[in-house]
């Protein structure tokens, strides 16, 4: 590869890598259609357009005779560990047109990526794949994690009474950050966020939590997702709540049970485990019917500083957890 003046990167004659412009989104947006046929085109510029941290220079492309046919993004986060602020890349969106495969072009944008985090100061870089053995090969490694499983009909007994959720309200997100930052303090792998984040959410991929009342009050809230059409299973993404009792955490489970009916699920799955008072009552009530491994996650060290080593330990003691809301 040559660097060439015009800060483009030359792969091979009429084939190099550049910042991509507003008037290349729509183009942008083509190739990932093309690439993941099975995600529509509106999930893709939600995740792009709706990011409140959205930052265009951290969207890159491989052009071929002027024409875009393959595409990378860089999400700048920052996340809690331990006592430290841990700054990131996040890698998505990583799609090659299918006639253009084969060339080395997202390898191309990996490595190019990888510089600008080395470039702009970042500790490390964070990605959710299914073809781990790919970015293996540049240096990221699966986070150790394990997803518990719950019967719905195990949680029959904590259902709630009609009145004890609704959908999100606008005024809603002081509460939610409130919640959130709460947990964030004994939870190392929390993203830092605002404000403008929750604003932003309900617009960015269509995600919005049920909000779980006690006598009025939010007391707690969940994302929820159901990934797989053809399985009976209710993933939920993240969750927080405000007082650490069992009278709580009963409420929100048995939302959370009412939520997988209406959605036809027989099963839910998250990370409890890493939620030592949510482990504690799962546990006591013998709620927890399997455990799997969650392989999609990985994890590489881009700055000077040693973190992998630290944050995979915490993993495998169930002390890390950055919440499936936020995959990129």
């Amino acid at each position: 590869m040559t660097t060439h003046s015009s800060d483009n990167i030359y792969l091979e004659k009429n084939t190099y890598i550049t910042a991509v412009t507003p008037e290349d989104f729509p183009s942008v947006l083509d190739v990932l259609e093309t690439a993941f046929p099975d995600i529509s085109r509106t999930f893709f510029y939600s995740l792009t357009f709706c990011d409140p941290w959205f930052q265009p220079h951290h969207c890159l492309a491989v052009k071929r005779e002027e024409k875009i046919v393959s595409y990378l993004q860089l999400f700048d986060r920052s996340l809690i560990f331990g006592d430290k602020v841990i700054r990131f890349g996040g890698i998505g969106s990583v799609g090659t047109r299918p006639e253009c495969r084969g060339r080395g072009y997202a390898e191309a944008l990996i490595r190019q990526a990888l510089n600008i985090m080395k470039r702009d100061g970042m500790q490390g870089s964070l990605l959710y794949t299914t073809i781990q053995p790919f970015y293996q090969r540049f240096g990221w490694q699966i986070i150790p994690n394990n997803e518990q499983i719950v019967s719905v009909s195990a949680l029959k007994p904590l259902k709630p009474h009609a009145i004890s959720s609704r959908r999100l309200h606008e005024d809603d997100f002081p509460s939610l950050h409130e919640i959130y930052t709460q947990r964030q303090t004994v939870l190392s792998g929390a993203l830092i966020r605002n404000l403008s984040y929750w604003q932003a959410r309900p617009q960015w991929m269509n995600h919005t939590p049920v909000i779980v009342l006690d006598q009025n009050r939010m007391a707690a809230y969940f994302y929820a997702a159901k990934y797989n059409l053809h399985e009976p299973v209710l993933t939920i993404t993240e969750y927080g709540y405000h007082e650490t009792d069992d009278a709580i955490i009963a409420l929100l489970l048995g939302i959370m049970a009412r939520k997988a009916e209406e959605m036809a699920c027989t099963k839910i799955k998250s990370f409890f485990y890493p939620d030592s008072w949510m482990k504690t009552f799962l546990d006591a009530h013998g709620l927890v019917e399997e455990e799997k491994p969650y392989d999609y996650m990985m994890w590489s060290d881009v700055g000077n500083q040693p973190i992998q080593a630290a944050l995979f330990e915490a993993a495998e003691q169930g002390r890390f957890l950055y919440w499936q809301t936020d995959a990129f």
